[in-house]
């Protein structure tokens, strides 16, 4: 938790695979790891106040990237043109796929959802943009770029909200507050730690 002083934290048992990120929803963490035990992209459904997995869902090797829910669905990105975005309903169930002509350059990290448009950031190098995407059109467009990897983004009280650790003489670990239409609103000071991933509920 970010905003007030309400910390808390979950422990997990270990997971074979890659940790990507994670969204929240009621009382549930949904955890997305790909590559899970070298089978499949797999979320998994752990209970928020306790830590325990109450199941895991196989959903495919489609190099998924990042996780996101908007209160009625649950949305993957991947770094594959022909699943790009996949839609599954809160209990698992897939509900379509949305395809892209031309993936855009470097590491997808990160998405979140607010009406048709999805955010996301994709990492080259030292540089980091942030991409909008609406689902409608299918058009995507370039809203902003930032030096250093942006590893975690999410959509909270009308702005997006993204964790980046920057790589110059003044390295350090900022947290970004930026408009609808990537504008930088704020820069603040953060965590001295890697974030991984970064998630509104």
């Amino acid at each position: 938790h970010m905003f007030g002083n309400d910390l808390s934290s979950v422990r997990i048992n270990p997971v074979t695979g890659e940790i990507r990120d994670i969204a929240v929803q009621g009382g549930y963490i949904y955890l997305l790891v790909k590559n899970f035990n070298l089978i499949t992209d797999a979320i998994f459904i752990i209970r928020k106040d306790s830590g325990r997995i109450e199941s895991i869902w196989g959903i495919g090797r489609q190099s998924a990237e990042g996780i996101t829910c908007d209160g009625q669905f649950i949305w993957i990105i991947s770094s594959s043109e022909k699943y790009f975005l996949r839609k599954l309903s809160l209990s698992g169930r897939g509900s379509g796929d949305i395809a892209i002509k031309t993936l855009p350059k470097g590491d997808i990290r990160g998405i979140a959802c607010a009406g048709d448009n999805v955010f996301f950031t994709a990492r080259a190098d030292e540089e980091s943009v942030l991409y909008l995407f609406n689902r409608q059109n299918r058009a995507l467009k370039k809203i902003g770029s930032y030096r250093g990897g942006i590893s975690g983004i999410a959509c909270f009280q009308g702005h997006i909200i993204a964790g980046v650790n920057e790589f110059d003489t003044y390295s350090g670990r900022w947290l970004l507050v930026m408009g609808p239409d990537g504008g930088l609103k704020k820069k603040l000071s953060f965590v001295n730690s890697d974030i991984s991933s970064m998630t509104s509920d």
